[in-house]
């Protein structure tokens, strides 16, 4: 195998990039060159990057110092997802990722791509706009609202960039893009199994990271506290330059406004005290509620959501209606009347509506309380007022929800409530009023907790109960599914995830049906304000997490509403029940996963082609679901039953492109450096990445 270059060496290829390179525009390319002839380079640990000038504008070339096969195999997985994707998220820039992208002498050798960005840094934007005789406050409450959205297209997008920080965000046309993907997670980097979690290689820039990030696994939650950091940091400046003056240019520090001591000792730092009595009250309750979390795990930190209304003043809240009086001669199965106390209990701040209320154009049904609510509505359980019967109430408050809903979905609605009144799976859709000032559905309430519950529980049993209870639950669902998805046109969820299937006992019922393009032209009016509809998804009514996890890539966007938008859900929801597990989809293992916990291979292979991302693989539409899990012989689970404990059954070699596999971690005898490499590299021999010692990877 011919000797890694040295850089001496890439500068002498680059010098001849019709001969060096495969690539059609890098051929074409020209290097940057110093005043001496000679290719320009940016070095650093890794390797360099050079300038690289073709037909379609600037190029960023790295060439690295050393072969890194870990390091490797994660830049292809970045690079093969990134290109799968049928569109680029706007914060992102083209990335390649070459096993053999140049030549040296007679050897190929890697290399990474990435579009030159011509901008400046986030850090020299607000020096630069907070520097100024009169500060332009507006224009950093701007850059907040972009970041927000930033934000969301990575978690729209299933991606983590890894190391959130002013250096790596460019502000290009008074836009935020992200550069320096080195620490990225996507799916094929973050399998279900915990055993097989990867290492991280990046951990951040500490002005930004949580200090227990150091003892994560690479996931695709890294991102939450730096993205806090740096929004908290935007909105405290626009609402207060001084803070700027007070913590970066009097003390010359280098970030946006912490500093690594206010995350290491933030019981002695000066600048969370001052976020706390902001005049923003939203950044006073953000920074509380960051500040807790350096008290607590990793995993403690608040998920970034969008917040709400970021640039949309809030909704006055319509005055209560009176509450009707029950007839004079007409029996009363209430438990008891409610007292002004009861009421006041049962009604959380903020809310649209009051317990006792009755549901407008009802007066018979009265609110008893709030069951929960998001940014399309609340979500109320009513009592009727003289016979024993409940039902959950949804109302639709955002103004954009509510036009989609009256002009779009009405169509639907009426459909939906005709096929679900005696389907045994689906919670029946009684009746609506869609043409006054709030718009509202009345359901069947359903007791007993959601899907989401029962995987958690079922976390507890044995595989082979735990397989069992999951088959039997997925066919009831498919069922349900298939029959909307073979109506002409077919009735599609579009929101389908484990908090909108309720539980009565073991029957389990899709909740929610007939206002996914409400749902999704909510999320587009303060996410992505995308040019197409249906191209995103609202947050269930009671739960404003995890949607995106069970949302095909095609879908988040902008591709018409498909029945295989419902097959990828299912494919997540079938793997998180048959595991136990709400935190993870399934990953390139997952098959062998399955397999272990002795799942019937028909399901198996049911749930990988309906996780695939290329929709075209997926099943059709439900039904092959259905078909499958009735096909399967009465205790299917327990006729494959997992293997009694003993020897591991010998895995085939895998392929050197896989990612999934666990890692070796092992230190370097000369530097004791800790070194991470993929599985397939043991007994073969690498250089330490730091001081550069020939080695032989233990096997384990």
């Amino acid at each position: 195998m011919p000797s890694w270059p040295t850089q001496s060496d890439y500068k002498d290829a680059l010098q001849n990039p019709d001969t060096a390179f495969r690539d059609p525009d890098l051929k074409a390319s020209v290097a940057e060159r110093s005043a001496m002839g000679v290719p320009r380079g940016r070095f650093g640990a890794f390797g360099g990057v050079y300038k690289m000038t073709g037909p379609n504008g600037p190029t960023a070339l790295k060439l690295f110092n050393f072969p890194n096969e870990d390091r490797g195999l994660r830049y292809k997985a970045v690079s093969d997802y990134l290109g799968m994707l049928s569109r680029l998220p706007s914060c992102m820039v083209p990335f390649q990722y070459h096993d053999e992208g140049i030549r040296v002498g007679k050897g190929w050798f890697p290399t990474l791509t990435m579009a030159w960005v011509k901008g400046v840094s986030l850090g020299e934007w607000v020096r630069m706009t907070v520097e100024k005789k009169n500060p332009d406050v507006a224009a950093v409450k701007r850059m907040a609202e972009l970041w927000v959205k930033l934000v969301q297209q990575l978690q729209d997008n299933k991606i983590a960039h890894g190391d959130l920080q002013h250096d790596n965000v460019m502000v290009v046309n008074d836009a935020p893009v992200l550069v320096d993907y080195d620490g990225m997670c996507v799916p094929a980097l973050d399998p279900a199994d915990p055993s097989k979690k990867l290492e991280q290689l990046e951990f951040g820039k500490p002005a930004y990271q949580h200090p227990a990030r150091c003892v994560e696994k690479l996931s695709g939650n890294l991102d939450n506290f730096s993205a806090w950091v740096i929004l908290i940091a935007l909105r405290a400046i626009a609402a207060d330059p001084k803070l700027y003056v007070e913590y970066v240019l009097k003390t010359d520090n280098e970030n946006l406004l912490f500093t690594p001591n206010d995350m290491t000792a933030p019981d002695k730092s000066a600048v969370w005290p001052d976020l706390m009595r902001c005049k923003d009250a939203e950044v006073a309750g953000w920074a509380k509620a960051l500040r807790e979390s350096l008290d607590k795990p990793f995993a403690r930190i608040p998920p970034f959501l969008q917040p709400v209304a970021l640039s949309r003043p809030a909704q006055p809240a319509p005055p209560p209606a009176a509450p009707s009086q029950p007839a004079a001669n007409a029996p009363s199965f209430r438990t008891r009347d409610q007292t002004p106390a009861d009421r006041q209990r049962l009604t959380p701040q903020g809310s649209h509506f009051a317990a006792d209320q009755p549901v407008p154009g009802l007066s018979s049904w009265l609110l008893e309380r709030r069951l929960g609510g998001g940014g399309f509505g609340e979500v109320w359980l009513a009592r009727h007022e003289w016979k024993p019967e409940k039902r959950a109430v949804k109302f639709c408050l955002d103004p954009d929800a509510r036009h989609r809903l009256v002009t779009h979905e009405k169509k639907v609605i009426l459909r939906v409530m005709k096929y679900t009144d005696n389907h045994p799976n689906v919670v029946p859709l009684l009746d609506h009023s869609l043409d006054g000032e709030t718009p509202w559905l009345m359901y069947e309430y359903v007791e007993g907790g959601t899907l989401a519950d029962a995987i958690e529980q079922w976390a507890k049993l044995s595989a082979v109960e735990r397989v069992a209870r999951a088959a039997r639950t997925v066919g009831a669902v498919a069922g349900a599914l298939g029959r909307f998805h073979r109506l002409d046109p077919p009735i599609i969820h579009r929101d389908l995830k484990p908090y909108n299937v309720l539980m009565a006992g073991d029957v389990p019922k899709i909740n929610d049906f007939g206002i996914g393009g409400a749902a999704a032209e909510v999320e587009i009016a303060r996410s992505t304000r995308a040019h197409t509809a249906n191209s995103g998804r609202l947050p269930s009514f009671l739960h404003g997490a995890g949607t995106r996890l069970y949302s095909p890539p095609e879908q988040l966007h902008g591709s018409p509403p498909s029945p295989r938008d419902d097959v990828y859900a299912l494919g997540v929801m079938a793997y998180q029940m048959l595991v136990g597990d709400l935190k993870y989809a399934p990953g390139t293992d997952a098959a062998d996963e399955l397999s272990a916990l002795g799942v019937p291979r028909p399901l198996i292979t049911l749930v990988t082609a309906s996780v695939s991302l290329n929709p075209t693989r997926r099943p059709q539409d439900a039904t092959e679901w259905e078909t499958t899990v009735q096909s399967l012989p009465a205790g299917a689970a327990r006729v494959t039953a997992p293997p009694a404990a003993g020897p591991p059954a010998r895995k085939p070699e895998p392929s050197s492109a896989s990612v999934s596999l666990g890692p070796i971690n092992f230190a370097c005898a000369r530097c004791a450096k800790r070194l991470v490499v993929p599985r397939v590299s043991a007994g073969k021999q690498m250089k330490c990445s730091y001081c550069s010692t020939l080695l032989v990877v233990p096997a384990n």
